[in-house]
């Protein structure tokens, strides 16, 4: 609908002017807030590398790769950021040309997006093994979990499989188990602590309902 469209195409020019010159959209979570933002842009249906936008989605893109540690893969200051930049990095992969990525970039890493991607999975992949939940919570390093940090970061992991990146089985099953064992019979679903733990709520249940369509 034309209204519909309306809105969208002013959201855009909104997101583009507000652009930092960085390519990042802050100041606070700019990692996670610019992974949004690219979200938004490639949903739009144009060209990412010739279109409208296509300049304020490379600077974006370049935003990230430039956000995260390229010997550990994380990106942002949290594993919220680092769930949503892998999410906009695997809808990037494929679709923006990184031979055009870098083009008047200075001072960059260079780093393609499958390169980013990969380590962007790699560390995820880290984080939960390390993690006797079998999920995430805002630390690379923590201990414990919960069903919303989780639920960024295993949609970031499900995108990078569905654009060809290697993720194995074993790990979005594991994910997945932590979201069986937190769910209860009336089908709300725990923030923590498994089923009966806090912040049982229907906004978690629709995260679960996410990841289980798209993880099976």
């Amino acid at each position: 609908p034309q209204d519909v469209k309306l809105v969208y195409e002013r959201g855009l020019r909104y997101l583009a002017q507000s652009q930092q010159a960085d390519g990042s959209w802050g100041p606070q979570e700019r990692c996670g807030v610019t992974a949004l933002c690219i979200m938004a842009f490639l949903a739009h249906g144009e060209d990412p590398n010739f279109g409208q936008y296509a300049v304020v989605v490379r600077k974006a893109v370049r935003a990230l790769i430039q956000g995260q540690n390229g010997s550990t893969g994380y990106i942002g200051e949290s594993m919220y950021h680092h769930g949503f930049a892998t999410l906009a990095l695997a809808e990037a992969y494929g679709s923006v040309d990184d031979s055009l990525l870098w083009d008047g970039g200075e001072g960059n890493p260079q780093r393609s997006i499958g390169k980013s991607l990969e380590l962007a999975v790699r560390a995820a992949i880290t984080s939960q093994n390390n993690n006797p939940l079998g999920a995430w919570r805002y630390s690379p390093q923590a201990k414990d979990a919960d069903t919303s940090v989780s639920g960024a970061v295993l949609m970031g992991l499900l995108a990078a499989r569905n654009a060809g990146i290697e993720v194995p089985d074993a790990n979005i099953d594991r994910a997945l188990v932590y979201y069986r064992n937190s769910t209860s019979d009336s089908g709300t679903v725990a923030y923590s602590g498994g089923i009966g733990g806090p912040g049982e709520s229907a906004n978690r249940s629709a995260v679960a309902t996410l990841v289980f369509a798209v993880g099976k």
